[in-house]
């Protein structure tokens, strides 16, 4: 099946409580786990993709750099 199309930037679904955050867009993975995208006012991307099907949390910090032998 072809993927769902992505819902632009406007109003969030789930408001992300930071202030400052930008609602991007919303991106569905696949049946019932979605991806929202937001930008911080530093310009850092924060992308929320909830699953309640186990009470866990999983945090995940990528910084898009060099390497340091460049």
């Amino acid at each position: 099946a072809a993927p769902a199309p992505r819902e632009s930037a406007g109003e969030a679904p789930h408001p992300l409580s930071i202030e400052g955050a930008r609602y991007l867009e919303r991106v569905p993975l696949t049946e019932g786990l979605v991806v929202e995208r937001y930008r911080l006012d530093n310009g850092l991307t924060v992308l929320i993709a909830e699953d309640h099907a186990a009470p866990v949390v999983s945090i995940q910090i990528w910084y898009h750099v060099g390497s340091r032998m460049e």
